[in-house]
């Protein structure tokens, strides 16, 4: 028997900070984020699949991941509404190495309706790579709570 710590009728083990939610199938989609190129942000439609085709330059056109380089998803989570979402990577990297440092050093800039928004992780990923089970082309990595 599992118990829901974020059921506020159970008082006893009631904790407003938790919410559990049910895992779906197939996943409801996800939407990706990117700058608009005029200050602002534009998003996608929701999709099933990772986009590792593209990355945000900034300028508001999304651009193609050149060659064999990779890039820096990052991925947010919505638990009112339970919708995630993917800001597309901001930078290519010439390595996988490269990418998984990018997570420290990395001028990103993110979209600032995601405030509210649980961080849950980064993708680095190299361009057109259609299974992510392939560790050699796509890591994720998971982010703690603080």
């Amino acid at each position: 028997m599992s118990v829901n710590y974020s059921d506020p009728t159970d008082p006893e083990n009631y904790n407003p900070n938790t919410k559990t939610t049910p895992a779906q199938e197939p996943v409801p989609g996800f939407i990706y984020t990117y700058k608009d190129g005029s200050g602002g942000w534009s998003s996608s439609s929701a999709t099933n699949l990772i986009d590792s085709t593209v990355y945000d330059n900034g300028s508001g056109t999304l651009v193609p991941i050149a060659g064999n380089d990779y890039v820096l998803q990052r991925i947010y989570y919505f638990a009112d509404s339970e919708i995630t979402v993917i800001h597309h990577g901001q930078e290519e990297y010439n390595t996988m190495d490269e990418a998984l440092a990018g997570i420290v050093t990395e001028d990103f800039e993110e979209n600032p309706e995601l405030t509210n928004a649980i961080f849950r992780g980064y993708l680095a990923v190299r361009g057109n790579t259609p299974d992510l089970s392939n560790e050699n082309r796509a890591k994720f990595r998971a982010v703690g709570k603080f």
